[in-house]
């Protein structure tokens, strides 16, 4: 059985959050969040390990451009997305 990669996914709409969660939880280990604080604490905890960060661009305390420039800092490596 092969590994699922880690995907990292932030959107404040918890319904469309929910909808993309379902559609990839097939193929990736889904980590979301509707709220920054909690996925920043998540992010400098296991920023290593993540394959792939999806970030919602309009977001009430960071925006995507934001987040994505930390996930960057924190693992040049990891692929980054953002949806508008």
């Amino acid at each position: 059985m092969n590994k699922k990669r880690k995907l990292f996914l932030i959107d404040d709409y918890v319904d469309l959050l929910e909808i993309i969660s379902e559609q990839l939880e097939e193929h990736y280990e889904v980590h979301s969040f509707s709220e920054f604080e909690p996925a920043y604490e998540y992010l400098t905890q296991n920023a290593a390990e993540l394959d792939i960060v999806i970030s919602d661009f309009k977001m009430p305390v960071k925006n995507g451009v934001e987040v994505l420039a930390l996930v960057k800092e924190l693992n040049p490596n990891t692929t980054r997305i953002i949806l508008t």
